[in-house]
């Protein structure tokens, strides 16, 4: 049974630690973000027994750590390493330290040695002047949100070469400018695989370079940035920030509904405070300060189920598409966009073989709606961008 008293103290504890955050940072995504860590307690609460009070800490040290990066204060790493002893002790005094506690003990200790490492590292400002910017955005929602950052860079006089990733065998940028910039949609609570796949593989070496990670989702952006900066890091470059923001959702698999319904939810994002905080990080950006948001390991496995799910050997079977053929028109749109080259034209119809990027690009923007996916598309709405300029074609 939901225990109403507790439910009442953990919303209000939620409460009181968004209010210093939302006058830190002015941005509703940092605060969807946050709320994931009393999303979760109140899981455990309702279906485990949890004692809530077990994780106010956690959100202490979090909302700590945000404030601190905002305010650009070190003192912040040792207040959140206090909250995580002073959490971990109440949890073996109280003798409810178990497998859950465990678990939330170490991916903290992990995300607060990240941020420590990250603010020891950078003990220098960095003002770029020619900043590598490589681009992924397969309905527009990341290249409008981009735009609005490097045309506030362009106005501080700083060169922005644009590259633009949508098919990675084709995609060899030569990266000779001083900062690199890393922006994406999130894809099943992770960055895109192929674009994962090329950082792995593909991305030269960074040898300590300055890089920064824009990213844009639907939903909780779960530990999309923490996996960007892992694969960053490990080639080499030195992450100094991330942001994100809400967009559209492009999936039409949850799109059910009338258009005017999905026309008007479309219409309330990105919000108006995240693009002025965007704003606003491109210009310490540009001035070499630190901005933006910490690099945080957040305690759900979602990004994990988006692995699985979404990945070159899976989707090669799993995702399938069709086409409805009374209403194709034979205009090749799909075959011309494809990110992975996957249609061929027979008899005037397009044909789809081997993987998928799962990018939902065909569905969404066919002209006639008539090219679909296998019980992911047929009873939902497409997504028409609102910013159809940055939709790429071959």
């Amino acid at each position: 049974m939901v225990n109403h008293i507790t439910l009442t103290q953990d919303l209000l504890a939620w409460a009181i630690a968004m209010l210093p955050l939302f006058f830190a940072y002015r941005s509703w995504s940092v605060l969807f973000e946050v709320s994931v860590i009393p999303l979760v307690w109140l899981i455990l609460d309702t279906f485990l027994s949890r004692q809530g009070a077990m994780w106010y800490i956690p959100l202490v040290a979090v909302v700590v750590v945000l404030l601190g990066h905002r305010l650009k204060s070190r003192i912040a790493i040792l207040v959140s390493v206090i909250c995580i002893v002073g959490w971990t002790a109440f949890a073996v005094l109280s003798n409810s330290f178990g497998f859950i506690e465990i678990v939330f003990l170490g991916i903290t200790l992990v995300w607060v040695s990240v941020y420590t490492l990250e603010t020891i590292r950078q003990t220098n400002s960095h003002c770029p002047q020619k900043v590598d910017l490589i681009l992924c955005s397969f309905s527009g929602n990341t290249g409008h949100y981009v735009e609005k950052f490097t045309d506030t860079l362009q106005e501080n006089d700083i060169t922005v070469i644009v590259h633009r990733f949508h098919r990675k065998e084709e995609f060899a940028p030569i990266l000779d400018g001083d900062t690199l910039i890393l922006a994406f949609p999130v894809s099943g609570w992770k960055p895109p695989w192929p674009l994962i796949e090329y950082l792995l593989r593909d991305l030269p070496s960074g040898k300590g370079k300055p890089a920064f990670i824009l990213y844009t989702s639907a939903g909780g952006p779960e530990n999309a940035g923490f996996i960007a900066w892992t694969l960053l890091a490990l080639r080499g470059y030195r992450v100094i920030g991330r942001l994100w923001s809400t967009y559209p959702l492009n999936v039409p698999t949850f799109r059910i509904g009338p258009k005017s319904l999905w026309r008007f939810i479309d219409s309330l994002t990105p919000f108006k405070k995240d693009i002025e905080f965007l704003i606003t990080v491109a210009k310490e950006f540009s001035r070499g300060e630190k901005t933006g948001l910490p690099l945080i390991l957040w305690p759900t496995p979602l990004a994990l189920l988006g692995f699985l799910l979404d990945n070159r050997w899976i989707n090669r079977f799993l995702y399938r598409t069709y086409v409805w053929r009374r209403r194709c028109i034979g205009c090749n749109f799909c075959e011309n966009y494809c990110p992975i080259n996957r249609f061929s034209s027979e008899s005037g119809i397009p044909k789809a073989k081997g993987t998928c990027y799962l990018c939902f690009g065909c569905v969404n923007h066919c002209p006639k709606n008539a090219m679909q996916m296998r019980f992911l598309s047929e009873y939902g709405q497409p997504y028409k961008s609102r910013w159809p300029k940055f939709i790429v074609k071959k």
